[in-house]
């Protein structure tokens, strides 16, 4: 399987200045930063290969500060962690050091949570992750939001030509990021040279609506092209419960997410979302359907 990559760095802000950076590379690397927090505080980074995860990572065990053992025991959790598996920090040392695999084993610990966290990708991944104090449901928002910049199966502009029988001015898909068997994601970068500015608005220029959902439908239309795999020609057929968010300005970058949601041999009906900067520009469902059908 072919590794999830990144074209463009990708940072992400949570609450109390928490935050994780993305950054292309050749090969999957965590660094993890633990702020000063009751007395503790780090700085690791690991190249996650099989060799660092077996012999650094592996045997890394979970810590929690002694303050919290209380409120974890009411919630009812933490019943199988005693101080012979679980690191204990009181008082700006661990209580229970005798049982320290590394010396750093808290932040370890913090580097196997993430790279458990991101198998739920389901692909290998190839990229730098450098996380700033975050956890678990930092981690899950994330992927969510990273998802749609992950580089998979890229298309570029020459082959998108001979998938879509569009051409310029009216070909509104420049490159595709990610091609599933149902789902794909593409970009349409936004120029102030773009034809239709020039009447829409002149002196307040945006992009029409119309064309921010023709440009979802191309996108889809490249899914419908890569999964039949032959030359056939399909027609937009209609659209429903489309709405419109956000305008989409010159310098823009629309990322359009659009999968399958029906497929019924000569009819495909499919979802898609516009996105600009990780917020929903635009949305809705489209149809199409094959020639002679």
């Amino acid at each position: 399987i072919e590794p999830f990559k990144l074209k463009n760095p990708v940072s992400l802000s949570f609450e109390e200045n928490k935050e994780i950076i993305f950054i292309p590379s050749d090969i999957f690397k965590v660094t993890y930063i633990f702020k000063k927090e009751k007395g503790l505080e780090g700085f690791l980074s690991i190249d996650i290969t099989p060799e660092n995860y077996e012999k650094e990572l592996s045997k890394a065990k979970t810590f929690i500060f002694y303050e919290e053992i209380e409120e974890v025991r009411k919630r009812g959790l933490g019943k199988g962690g005693d101080e012979k598996n679980v690191l204990v920090f009181k008082d700006g040392e661990w209580i229970n050091k005798e049982i320290l695999t590394y010396p750093d084993e808290f932040l370890r610990h913090k580097i196997l949570d993430l790279i458990g966290d991101f198998s739920l990708l389901n692909y290998p991944l190839s990229f730098h992750i450098v996380a700033i104090g975050t956890g678990h449901r930092h981690h899950v928002e994330a992927i969510k939001k990273l998802k749609k910049y992950l580089v998979k199966d890229e298309i570029e502009i020459k082959e998108i030509l001979k998938l879509l029988p569009h051409k310029y001015p009216f070909l509104l898909v420049d490159r595709v990021l990610s091609v599933e068997e149902n789902r794909i994601v593409g970009i349409k970068n936004v120029t102030f040279n773009e034809n239709f500015f020039q009447g829409h608005f002149p002196e307040n220029p945006i992009m029409p609506g119309v064309l921010i959902v023709e440009a979802l439908a191309q996108t889809g239309g490249i899914l419908i092209s890569k999964k039949i795999k032959e030359k056939k020609l399909f027609y937009f057929a209609g659209i429903n419960n489309v709405k419109f968010r956000k305008p989409v300005l010159p310098g823009d970058t629309l990322i359009m997410e659009v999968e399958i949601i029906r497929w019924g041999g000569k009819v495909c009906k499919m979802y898609g979302k516009a996105y600009v900067n990780d917020e929903i520009v635009a949305e809705g469902e489209l149809t199409a359907i094959s020639e002679g059908g």
